[in-house]
Parts: C-alpha cells; sequence; structure tokens
C-alpha cells in the first residue's frame, strides 16, 4: 500500500519534472587535455540539486503517514531546499516549517515565502549550524507539531542521488562514448550528493577519484558546509570513506578563479587541481511566504513559534522583503 501511494504521489507534474537534467561539457577545459563536464541542476523547478532528495525524503514521508494529525514538516535549510520544500510541499498539501539563517539571500527567503511556508531566522552570526541544533530542539519541544525531515540524517538523501544523480551521470556519459568518470567533484551540504553520486559511480568504476570543496566558516558559500573546526557538525549521511581528497576553498580563490574566466565560464574551482567528470589525461583533482507581518516571540515548552500565511508581495525596493519569521534567541 505504501509502494503504490508513493508511485502515486510520483506522478504528479511538478514532481515528474524533477531530474533528468543535461551534462554540459566546459570546453575550455580541453585546452588542458581534460574533457570537463557539469551537471546542469538549476533546470529542476525549485532551481537547484536540492529538488531531488527533497522530492523523494516528501513521498517517502507521505507513504508513511508522517503528516497525520496535521503534523507539519520542519526542516533546516540555507536555502535551496527551503524552496524545494515550500515548493512541494505546497503541491502536496504538506505545510513547511523552516529554520533559516538571517542571512540567507533576499531571493531565497522570498521564493520560500511566496511558496507559503512558515520560516524562522535565527542568528546570521551564530552559523548555519545553531539553524540545524535550533530545528531539532523545536522538533524535540513539540514533538505533536512537527516531522522532522532532517535533511542530514534522512537517508533518503543520498539515495535520491544514488538512484538519479549517479545513473544519469552515467549514461549521459555513455552516450558521449565515454565510460564513467576518473573523478568526481562536489561541494558537501548534507553530503547527500557527494555520497550517493559517489557510491554510484565507485560501483561503475571503483577506482573513480571523489573529490570535495571546503569553504571557509566566513564568508563561506551559501549550501555548502564549513567541515573540520571543532563544533562543526558532521552530517550522519556523509561517507567520508568516499573521499579521496577535500580541498579548502578560501574566498580569495573563489574570486579570482571568477574573475580569470570572463565570458567563458566561471568557477569554484582552485587553480592547482583541475577537475572532470568524465576522462582525463591528468592527474586526480580537486575541484568540481506571505508578505502580511507577524509579531510572535520564540516559541517556548508551551508556546510553539507560529506565523500566518498568505500571499507575498514585495516591500519597497531597496527594502528586505516583509518575511514573516520568528527571530530565535537560542
Amino acid at each position: 500500500m505504501k509502494r503504490e501511494r508513493r508511485e502515486a504521489l510520483a506522478s504528479h507534474p511538478l514532481i515528474a519534472r524533477i531530474g533528468g537534467t543535461p551534462l554540459v561539457e566546459i570546453r575550455l577545459a580541453r585546452e588542458a587535455g581534460v574533457r570537463l563536464f557539469a551537471k546542469l541542476e538549476s533546470i529542476n523547478p525549485g532551481g537547484s540539486i536540492k529538488d531531488r532528495p527533497v522530492a523523494r525524503m516528501l513521498l517517502q514521508a507521505v507513504a508513511d503517514g508522517r503528516f497525520a494529525g496535521g503534523r507539519r514538516l520542519l526542516d533546516s535549510s540555507s536555502g535551496n531546499a527551503g524552496i524545494s520544500y515550500a515548493m512541494l510541499g505546497a503541491a502536496l498539501g504538506i505545510p513547511v516549517t523552516l529554520v533559516v539563517p538571517g542571512n540567507a539571500s533576499e531571493e531565497r527567503l522570498a521564493r520560500i515565502a511566496a511558496h507559503g511556508a512558515e520560516l524562522i531566522l535565527t542568528d546570521p552570526l551564530e552559523g548555519y549550524d545553531f539553524a540545524l541544533r535550533e530545528a531539532k530542539r523545536l522538533a524535540e519541544t513539540y514533538p505533536d507539531r512537527y516531522w522532522y525531515c532532517d535533511q542530514y540524517s534522512n537517508p533518503e538523501n543520498w539515495r535520491a542521488h544514488h538512484e538519479t544523480t549517479g545513473r544519469e551521470i552515467l549514461e549521459q556519459l555513455a552516450r558521449e562514448g565515454l565510460g564513467p568518470p576518473d573523478a568526481f567533484v562536489a561541494g558537501v551540504g548534507t553530503g547527500g550528493t557527494v555520497t550517493g553520486v559517489g557510491r554510484r559511480l565507485k560501483e561503475a568504476r571503483p577506482d573513480t577519484y571523489v573529490a570535495v570543496v571546503i569553504p571557509e566558516t566566513f564568508p563561506g558559500v551559501e549550501g555548502l558546509k564549513p567541515l573540520g573546526h571543532p563544533g562543526d557538525i558532521v552530517p550522519a549521511i556523509l561517507d567520508e570513506a568516499l573521499i579521496d581528497r577535500a580541498s579548502p576553498l578560501p574566498w580569495t580563490m573563489r574570486w579570482r578563479c571568477a574573475a580569470g574566466l570572463p565570458g567563458k565560464v566561471s568557477s569554484l574551482v582552485p587553480p592547482p587541481a583541475p577537475t572532470c567528470t568524465g576522462r582525463c589525461n591528468s592527474p586526480p583533482l580537486a575541484a568540481s511566504a506571505p508578505s502580511s507581518p507577524c509579531s510572535t516571540t520564540p516559541g517556548s515548552a508551551t508556546s510553539p513559534p507560529a506565523c500566518g500565511n498568505g500571499p507575498y508581495s514585495p516591500d519597497a525596493p531597496g527594502k528586505r522583503p516583509a518575511i514573516p519569521a520568528v527571530r530565535s534567541q537560542g
């Protein structure tokens, strides 16, 4: 019964549009004797790769009856997953609450709000891990109000990439007359992409070189997670045994890379470490809401945070959109 229900939901027109994204060759890399490909995940309905795991996690949750009794979906996000949660939640009739750092971009907050999700903004100076801890605290405090999706620990996250993203890469490379790639490069947010894709590629070719880029804690990169510092939360689903190399990504390096390829291609790849998804002739690489404001206070043991929903309309130009939110103080 669960399987039938899940398959019925998977046929929803919006969900059916997720995945099947192009694998685009960055021809500039041929000058270095490398065939470099990028998976163009921006054409997913929500604008990012996060549509894949969020759709799978939601479909499984609905099939398992997680939202019985009117429970809301709860999770933390730096923005992209939040857009996917809000968009797919609206499509499937699932109420969504998201804990987001207060320095998330205006565009992301506005998109989340436009889909009617409830936003809880945390202090940006506390970093993304604070938002994650706040979501966990709310889930533990109000178990009857929220179902905590927890994308950092939910195995449906990496399975989505194992069964779709990784499979698509292998199939698309085969159509180019290529075998499994020499190397795969990704950032680490929840760890779902590098774990799911990395496992699929290494199943096809055990010596595929898997590299990840790690941003600085500040200013960081939206969607990527700082790791390696005391207190940093390591995602539970991240399979570190798959990773052959982890490269730090200083913000100065990001600017140099982007500025060095005007009008051709921008990249977050550190120059000393070329990268590819495809066949390489080089050494292993390390690169690849509603508008009505509400006034509430952070939830207590007896009063969870809540905010009314309604259509979104931006404020006057130059001002931050009036996003209904609760700023948590911890």
